[in-house]
């Protein structure tokens, strides 16, 4: 296999090839040319010009042949040169190299493809590195620059006479250090976006011109030298004035790594004795001795010259610091002599106590005694691995061996972490061992402090790039060393910022600003999300870190890493896509189908109602519903497509709904300026809403999960804009991602015509019936506004901010604000719902259909009336204050003019910040004539009638065009005029008692109600919804299937009086409308039904938004029957005679009453499928038959009730009916079974004979006899607690039924008496009542009987003929 080569060097390559093909001249000439060549590359980029520069060719020459021909490949006539070898300075790499690459002088071919296969087989995703031909010269030095101010900053260099490039080494000699050496092996890694490149030295480099062995003594005589015994005896010595300097011998047992701290390199190394276990520190901070760091090995041997006594800073503690003068040499015996410390030194030595001196077994003891369960204490250990993954570089992660998280956070690495690549063998030394610090990384971490060392055992022979690991400006470090964070809480802090990441990089923040924290929303999100947090996780009670002691100190190692307690997390940022996924499968987990249906009524149901029930229900989740608690972060913005807000990341976009907490005039949200901006909510709810299609024949058969036949899921979040924090404006690159996607502008931005003319020569072809409202010359004026909204579009603005906020309507745009625009104050009357209208059609840009004016599109759109308030104004910018209240401007609005805006296409993203009774602010962008309001809007009549209607205008709103929220009405209160009249034409505000009054003759009424109750029915018709929009039943826009959606509706000053309010499956966002959630309903249509029953309906005039969400929700049925009913202390005591005496006011109520008799009772079987009669174990129905054998028990009974003020016929069923004959479960279970055996058993009252007996059939069997006897024994005639509702009849009932003739004997007396029918009621609950209740009512009842508020009944006697 050939040698490949980097085809990058072609420059270099070239003199090779030209040196090989000058070989056939003789056996000497290739070898010639070659070292010819070199000595033009050391003149070009190794020496400076000079008189010595000839001697330095020579002598590189010399040096090249000497350590070339050692390679051992010497033919006869041949030096065994590497002619195929290019040379190659550190400048034409930087320069020139632009992909990895490694060369090997020295190594066969067989070596280099073994080495490969090594690392490829280690890690298959990663290619290995090119081989190339190359031969690097170069000088190394530990200096960074090759100017005259040079710096030295703890790492190696090798440079040419032009330009240095950092290396790093396995093989390092003091020797070598600023020699011109020769590199045989070495791998390139070029610069990429946040690293530069730099060398890896694979092979020990070569002395061009070796330097002498060095020598511990000049004069050859043994020096004397201190062992680390009395050396610690010389730091303890207490003396006035200084030692002179003193030379150390030892073995070196361990070194701190290279630290940087306020601009000064330098580490600690320790030497102990060769027999004992004293040992002493040394201090190295001097810059020109900073490269022994990269000589030192644990276990040899040193000498070290020249050492003073320093005292550690802010600290006691003293050690011994290296000189300018100090030098470091190899321990030989023979040149040594061992010095006595001078007797005044043992004299006046005064060793305090201190921790060297306690037995580190003891120390050790102590230390796990003082710690808490839940504390654990690290153990420090070494270790050696493969470097698999860099987990995180920015907070020095790296994962070792497939298994094992090794962190460097808390350990400073001066050469950010070169090196490090996957695939690289490493030496860890000194590392904590942390087992289980956090749920989200790897079971065991070994963690880095600052006594710790990295060391390279062999390099990468793959092709992965470099992660630097820089602590400046970066956002992890700086927070741990903020808040002083423990392993767990870093790593926590880590994933954190990883979701952020996850959640808005690139689109909305860009990565590096996240990570150093810079930026407005990156340090916004920093400051507001885990600063808070962090400072509750950080130690009450911490110390200042010194750092020079942490790694100058002998005794027990102390360091922030000792201890360590796992950590769960406190909190957690998901994204939207692993919040809804969560959330809905929450909801599926939780749901249990029994729960959904109340206890009492679930065996009574029938399949179509047991399948009704189901259909919908609904959880909400908290923050703390979600493990680790959640927090939600998030940018708003507002739909095109579905007219919804919306919370949106980098994985998906959820719809929300947002209100104000608190406020009865306008709990709406209306702020424009939110929409773009990014959210932060630690308050929120998740509302999970459930449909099912089922067929469950019973309540039995419930826990069969084959009766299911589809499963669809609805999630949203509610909160209050109170709990939201703003954290501002995303970047300019997330405000592009902000538009919705199918948003493309690309017409050429125009300015308004001063007259805009209507295009007359495209035809007018009717393609689909128009709406009625719309007439053929307002089809002309909405082709013109569609044209001034094609010619105020802007495009090319230059950057992405620009589009955005003139979309979004929260930013600024530098653009438009030069061009200026032209703006509308309106007071907002009333908002029409979201619905499908028939409107002209829109092409993607949001341009007119040319050719098709005259077709019409259903499609999405809303209207809006408003009321113009004061003149248009031209602004030079795009201003987002409200217009100062100028007098002259208000003189115009004694007949305010009215204005109806169409929303359609892309408009109708304002539909969820638009709310009655605020006051808005319409902006044309680049536009300057103030009459163009005027001119757009058209009359939605002729205008011959226009004044005999006062009709409004009408106005379409193009998708450029944009909205900003000023104020509420309230706020204009003090200028009285102006309020007065915008006041004027607000709808009318009703409650639910007045709707349910029979006087009530308004057919549109507007209410605030509290919904009770929400369930599923089947719809009167099926509506219609177009192909492009047939997918917003499964985006949640829609209802997934056709079905109207019921709410029981009461009013929010007394639960007496309910309404029905029905929305059919065509009205799209159907958010927050939950039970215990208060609803504003605008312009519902009232309805009254055959029973006399009155209802809402919601038309296409009609809307509604939610004023405040539910207080404590809860996972319940909402598709309870509509007789159930609510708790107890939610209905009111009353008399019945309250109800004849108000008729108009009847609403649900509780009585303490006694049951007089039961007029009538039946229980029976009947088919759960068709409801027909089952009888013998199968259902009774014949043409058709039904195979159903699915029976369902059901019972009904009508009682007869008094409570002293009159009485009352009441109707009950199913599980009042129990209650009422006073049956245990068990007996009322038996008595079903016996009726199954019949079928059905029916009981009437049939009067009373003369000793007061119930007459009874003669041909009544025992069970029937069983039930008559119970229903008239005082069992059943006994106090009762009634919650009723009234009975409503229906519209073809006789108005003589409310007057009844009753004729009673008295001895030969007749008297007939004409008295009121008796209240007819429904049963909604039927309880026992205790004594205390009776006494109360008792003497209650007095009380109003002697204020004269009971009635009296209305008879008549008259005398028999």
């Amino acid at each position: 296999m050939a040698e490949v080569t980097c085809g990058s060097m072609e420059a270099r390559e070239a003199g090779a090839s030209c040196a090989v093909s000058a070989g056939l001249c003789g056996p000497h000439r290739t070898e010639e040319c070659w070292l010819q060549a070199g000595c033009t590359f050391a003149e070009r980029w190794l020496f400076t010009e000079g008189p010595s520069l000839a001697e330095d060719i020579q002598q590189f020459r010399e040096g090249i042949l000497r350590c070339l021909c050692r390679s051992g490949k010497q033919e006869e006539g041949r030096l065994g040169l590497p002619v195929s070898y290019s040379f190659v300075s550190v400048s034409e790499l930087k320069s020139q190299q632009r992909s990895p690459c490694c060369s090997h002088l020295f190594w066969s071919t067989d070596q280099y493809n073994k080495w490969t296969r090594q690392g490829e087989a280690l890690l298959h995703n990663q290619k290995a590195l090119p081989r190339a031909c190359l031969l690097l010269i170069g000088y190394l030095t530990d200096q960074a620059s090759v100017e005259k101010a040079r710096r030295v900053d703890g790492s190696l260099y090798v440079r040419d006479k032009s330009s240095a490039m950092p290396c790093e080494m396995l093989h390092f000699s003091l020797d070598l250090l600023d020699q011109l050496l020769l590199f045989p092996g070495w791998s390139y890694l070029p610069a990429q976006h946040s690293s530069g490149g730099y060398l890896e030295i694979l092979a020990p480099p070569i002395s061009i011109s070796p330097k002498p062995e060095r020598l511990i003594s000049s004069e050859g005589q043994p020096i004397n030298v201190l062992y680390p015994h009395a050396a610690v005896q010389l730091l303890h010595t207490r003396t006035e004035g200084r030692f002179p300097p003193v030379n150390v011998a030892g073995e070196l047992c361990r070194y701190s790594s290279l630290l940087d701290l306020r601009g000064r390199i330098f580490f600690t190394l320790f030497l102990k004795c060769f027999s004992t276990d004293h040992c002493v520190p040394v201090l190295v901070q001097d810059p020109t001795k900073i490269s022994w760091h990269f000589s030192l090995s644990v276990g040899s041997r040193y000498v070290i010259t020249r050492l003073h006594v320093t005292v550690v800073q802010r600290s006691k503690h003293r050690l011994l610091q290296v000189s300018t003068a100090s030098r470091l040499f190899p321990f030989s015996e023979g040149q040594v002599w061992e010095q006595e410390l001078p007797p005044e030194a043992l004299l006046s030595q005064n060793r305090a106590p201190s921790k060297a001196e306690v037995n580190p077994q003891d120390s050790k003891g102590s230390l796990e005694d003082t710690l808490t369960p839940k504390i654990k204490l690290s153990k420090v250990i070494s270790y050696k691995g493969t470097v698999t993954k860099v987990l995180n570089a920015r907070a020095g992660l790296y994962e070792v061996d497939g298994s094992i998280c090794v962190c460097v956070a808390y350990q400073q690495l001066v050469n950010c972490g070169r090196g490090l690549r996957p695939g690289a063998r490493i030496e860890m030394r000194d590392v904590h061992f942390l087992q289980r610090p956090s749920p989200h990384f790897p079971l065991v971490v070994l963690c880095c402090c600052l006594q710790s060392v990295i060391l390279i055992q062999e390099f990468s022979s793959l092709c992965s790039a470099h992660q630097p690991f820089y602590t400046s400006r970066n956002l992890f470090v700086s927070l741990l060393l903020k808040h002083h964070l423990g392993l767990p809480q870093y790593l926590w802090l880590v994933k954190t910022v990883k979701d952020l990441q996850d959640k808005f990089c690139p689109h909305f923040i860009k990565q590096h600003q996240l990570e150093a924290s810079v930026g407005t929303i990156a340090h916004r999100i920093t400051e507001e999300v885990l600063v808070p947090i962090l400072r509750s996780l950080s130690p009450s009670e911490h110390r200042c870190r010194n750092v020079e002691e942490e790694i100058a100190v002998v005794e027990q190692h102390q360091c922030p890493l000792t201890k360590y307690s796992p950590l769960k997390g406190p909190c957690e940022v998901l994204s939207l896509s692993q919040l809804y996924a969560d959330a809905e499968r929450q909801g599926w987990e939780r749901l249990c189908l029994p729960q959904l249906l109340p206890s009492s009524q679930a065996q009574y149901m029938n399949t179509q109602e047991l399948n009704r029930s189901l259909a919908w229900s609904f959880l909400t989740l908290d923050a703390q519903d979600f493990q680790p608690q959640c927090i939600l972060l998030g940018v708003l913005r507002s739909s095109s497509r579905s007219g919804s807000l919306q919370l949106q990341d980098e994985s998906r976009s959820v719809p929300c709904l947002i209100i104000k907490r608190g406020r009865a005039c306008c709990s709406h949200f209306t702020d424009t300026g939110f929409i773009g901006n990014m959210l932060l909510m630690e308050r929120f709810q998740v509302v999970v809403e459930r449909f099912i299609r089922s067929d469950f024949p019973s309540w039995r058969q419930l826990a069969s999960p084959e009766y299911v036949r589809e499963k669809r899921s609805r999630v949203y979040i509610q909160f209050y804009m109170e709990d939201a924090v703003n954290l501002g404006q995303s970047g300019a690159v997330s405000r592009l991602h902000q538009l919705p996607r199918e948003v493309k502008l690309q017409s050429a931005p125009h300015e308004i015509p001063a007259e805009p003319v209507a295009s007359k020569d495209q035809p007018s072809k009717r393609q689909a019936e128009p709406d009625p409202s719309f007439h053929v010359p307002l089809k002309a004026k909405v082709a013109r506004v569609m044209e001034a909204g094609e010619a105020t579009r802007t495009e090319h603005l230059g950057d992405a901010e620009a589009t955005c906020a003139e979309h979004q309507g929260g930013g600024k745009s530098d653009e438009i604000g030069r061009q200026g625009s032209v703006s509308q104050l309106f007071l907002l009357v009333h908002k029409e719902g979201l619905l499908l209208r028939n409107c002209t059609p829109i092409q993607g840009d949001g341009t007119r259909d040319i050719g098709q004016q005259e077709r019409l599109t259903l499609q999405l759109s809303f209207q809006a009336t408003v009321v113009w308030v004061g003149k248009p104004r031209a602004e030079p910018g795009d201003t987002q204050e409200s217009p100062e209240i100028i007098d002259g401007d208000w003189e115009r609005l004694r007949e305010p003019q009215r204005v109806l805006l169409l929303f359609t296409g892309k408009s109708i993203r304002w539909f969820p910040v638009l709310h009655p009774d605020c006051l808005y602010r319409l902006i044309i962008p680049r536009c300057s004539d103030v009459g163009v309001f005027k001119r757009l809007c058209a009359p939605t009549v002729p205008v011959k009638t226009q004044h005999l209607f006062n009709c409004p205008l009408l106005l379409v709103v193009p998708e450029n065009w944009k909205l900003h929220y000023v104020t509420l009405l309230e706020s204009l209160i003090e200028h009285q005029d102006l309020y007065q009249t915008l006041a004027r034409g607000r709808p009318e505000l009703h409650s639910v008692a007045e709707i349910l009054q029979p006087k009530f003759t308004r057919s549109l009424v507007s209410f605030v109600g509290e919904i009770a109750e929400r369930t599923l029915c089947e719809p009167e018709r099926k509506s219609w919804i177009p192909t492009s929009l047939s997918k917003g039943r499964d985006e949640g826009v829609f209802l997934p299937w056709e079905y109207t959606l019921k709410l029981t509706v009461r009013d929010t000053s007394s639960s007496r009086s309910t309404l029905h309010v029905y929305i059919n499956s065509s009205v799209p966002l159907l958010l927050g409308l939950l039970p215990k959630a208060q609803v504003h309903f605008y312009n519902l249509e009232r309805k009254t039904s055959k029973l006399n029953n009155v209802y809402c309906k919601f038309v296409a005039c009609s809307s509604f938004s939610v004023m405040e969400l539910p207080s404590h929700p809860a996972l319940r049925s909402a598709a309870l029957d509509s007789e159930s009913p609510p708790p107890d202390s939610s209905l009111p005591m009353m008399f019945l005679s309250q109800l004849m005496l108000q008729p108009e006011q009847s609403s649900r109520g509780r009585s303490v009453c006694h049951v007089v008799c039961v007029l009538s009772l039946g229980l029976n079987w009947l088919c759960s499928h068709c409801g027909s009669a089952f009888v013998n174990g199968s259902c009774s129905r014949t043409g058709p038959t039904c195979s159903s054998k699915t029976p369902v028990f059901q019972a009904y009974a009508k009682i007869i009730i008094e409570d002293g003020s009159t009485e009352a016929h009441v109707m009950c069923r199913n599980h009042q009916v129990s209650a009422l004959l006073h049956l245990p479960p068990s007996e009322w279970e038996g008595l079903q079974q016996h009726v199954l055996k019949k079928g059905h058993v029916y009981i009437h009252h049939r009067g009373w004979s003369v000793e007061h007996k119930c007459t009874e059939a003669p041909d009544e069997d025992l069970l029937t006899k069983y039930l008559r006897k119970l229903c008239l024994s005082p069992l059943i005639c006994r106090p009762v607690l009634l919650s009723f509702r009234p009975h409503q009849q229906g519209k073809e009932a006789s108005h003589t039924d409310s007057v009844q003739t009753r004729t009673f004997g008295l001895g030969r007396y007749e008297y007939r008496t004409h008295i009121p029918a008796p209240l007819l009621l429904m049963c909604l609950e039927l309880q026992e009542v205790d004594y205390k209740a009776l006494c109360h009512l008792s003497s209650h009842r007095i009380r109003m009987a002697g204020l004269g508020l009971l009635p009296a009944p209305e008879c008549s006697a008259t005398r028999p003929p």
